[in-house]
């Protein structure tokens, strides 16, 4: 788990510098950084249990009740001929909402809503 802090200008500092998904969640603050992971947890679950596996295995257990994502590799997608519009998969996460509740010294509640997209066009993550 990262070592979030104040690093004395009001930004965020971790002693890790390995286990994030992305450059905007390391950089930006732990809300960020967890938003990234929730949307690669969807979109690009590989990804994201190869460079943080303990956050891949906290968001399967607590988040996500061991539901797991597939993602597609590219190279076995196929475009559908029909011109007919269909559905976008896999679904965008397009707002990610996290609410922490509890006293500093109990326990916390922590709930996190995710609005998928999954409306009609082609969507390549």
């Amino acid at each position: 788990q990262p070592a979030g802090g104040d690093g004395g200008d009001g930004g965020w500092v971790t002693a890790s510098s390995t286990a994030f998904v992305s450059d905007y969640g390391a950089g930006s603050n732990p809300n960020e950084d967890m938003a990234e992971d929730l949307a690669a947890y969807v979109l690009h679950p590989r990804l994201l249990r190869a460079r943080a596996p303990h956050k891949f295995a906290f968001i399967r257990a607590r988040v996500m009740r061991g539901v797991e994502y597939v993602e597609r590799a590219p190279h076995a997608s196929a475009v559908p001929e029909s011109a007919a519009p269909f559905l976008r998969y896999p679904p965008s996460v397009t707002k990610v909402v996290i609410r922490v509740t509890g006293k500093p010294d109990e326990d916390k509640m922590v709930e996190v809503r995710l609005v998928l997209e999954s409306g009609r066009g082609w969507h390549a993550p």
